[in-house]
């Protein structure tokens, strides 16, 4: 009884500071999100009020309990704190315990040979689950992935690997080939090394440096050839309306049957543009003044409006008014931030991972389009934020691998033990 007393006792204890640890990490991830993507230090620069200035105090930077505590308002000047902090921190907590209690169960029923069970696996996933919520907030508020964040998930990828080999779920070295039939992905390259380097299948940190290099390569490789070929495919999209259409352009963006899209959304490439062609209602802008009531077309880039061999910028952009009946518009099928990021992820879960998460991907971010479009917040070509379907699907495969491999087991079983 005593013994089973101070088993749930360890277990609750255990419990709360993976959620506590997991609050602290989502806090931080809050100040990543905001200054990332504007450029500024993430370690060097105190917290402080975005509005005010107002240096944050350590009671003010409690996760979660000062969100609350604070009613959502800065101290100092009361601007509104937005609920996305607050959700930030539970969220990652949350997910750092799915983890937590996923790798828990396994142990109880005896699953010792789970690449969960090992602290290596536990940290990896954790980490990884940091990073893909910081890139999934950044990519939904400013539509990138920073090249610097891609590169630090590298370096911490490689890092855990370096500390805990097993991270890659390779628990004792598996001494022949067959073994690897729990990875197939890295079984298919290491039929080629195995025979050069037969010592290779007696080292776990070897293969799982391999696995991380072979997962960085065709993850990134992969969805660069998607993007390539889309671009090919699908580069732009063109709109002949049989009844003229209002179009209304500012220096934020363009309206188009109500709905708003701004220029970052539109040009995305340098070699991006869009042409409208129509009837000129009403402009402020001086070029086209004496244009007002007959057809014109109007060529813009990510620099601004094309007019003469000259360029008028974006933001200096006056209102212009057209009824437009030919419009060509830019598309971004896929972009590259997208390979550099699934190269990463494959760098902490390995080759294995990238078809389940690129197919899982793939049909949410088909479900996240409808969505967007039959709530009128979208059209058919507008882009919408991948990387969020691409950390769901990153996270149904981390928590599902056990279900995956024995779905593997069942269709190519072996008589040597996994």
């Amino acid at each position: 009884m005593e013994f089973f007393e101070t088993y749930h006792y360890v277990k609750t204890i255990l419990t709360v500071t993976v959620f506590i640890m997991g609050a602290c990490i989502g806090s931080f991830l809050n100040v990543v999100i905001w200054r990332m993507p504007n450029d500024e230090s993430v370690v060097i620069v105190p917290s402080h009020c975005p509005k005010c200035g107002h240096g944050i105090k350590p009671w003010e930077n409690i996760p979660i309990i000062s969100w609350l505590y604070l009613r959502g308002r800065c101290s100092s000047c009361r601007s509104p704190i937005s609920p996305r902090y607050i959700f930030v921190e539970f969220l990652t907590g949350l997910l750092f315990l799915v983890v937590w209690f996923h790798a828990w169960n396994l142990w109880e029923a005896g699953v010792h040979t789970m690449h969960l069970i090992s602290l290596g696996g536990m940290i990896n996933q954790m980490t990884l689950i940091a990073f893909l919520i910081s890139f999934s907030y950044i990519d939904i508020d400013h539509k990138i992935v920073p090249d610097k964040l891609v590169l630090t998930g590298i370096i911490f990828a490689f890092a855990i690997l370096f500390i805990w080999p097993s991270s890659h779920g390779l628990i004792h070295p598996p001494g022949e080939l067959q073994f690897l039939r729990v990875k197939p992905a890295l079984m298919f390259v290491i039929q080629w090394i195995a025979p050069i380097w037969p010592e290779i299948l007696d080292s776990v940190q070897a293969l799982s440096v391999i696995d991380a290099i072979w997962g960085g390569f065709v993850g990134f490789g992969i969805m660069w050839g998607l993007a390539f070929f889309g671009k090919m495919l699908r580069n732009k999209k063109e709109f002949h309306f049989n009844e003229p259409e209002l179009l209304r352009l500012n220096a934020n963006g363009y309206f188009h049957e109500q709905l708003f899209t701004d220029w970052d959304d539109t040009f995305i490439r340098d070699q991006d543009r869009m042409k409208i062609t129509g009837t000129l209602k009403s402009t402020k802008l001086e070029r086209l003044e004496n244009r007002v009531g007959g057809i014109v077309t109007i060529e813009l880039c990510g620099d601004g409006l094309i007019s003469d061999d000259k360029i008028i910028p974006l933001n200096n952009l006056p209102e212009i008014e057209l009824e437009a009946t030919n419009v060509t518009i830019p598309l971004e099928p896929l972009g590259g931030g997208d390979a550099t990021l699934m190269g990463m992820i494959g760098c902490f879960l390995g080759a294995g991972s990238i078809m389940f998460i690129l197919l899982f991907a793939s049909i949410i971010g088909a479900i996240m389009g409808g969505v967007f479009i039959l709530s009128g917040k979208g059209r058919s070509y507008s882009s919408i934020p991948f990387v969020p379907a691409i950390a769901l699907a990153a996270l149904l495969y981390m928590f599902y691998f056990w279900e995956v491999y024995a779905i593997w087991a069942s269709l190519f079983p072996s008589e040597a033990p996994a």
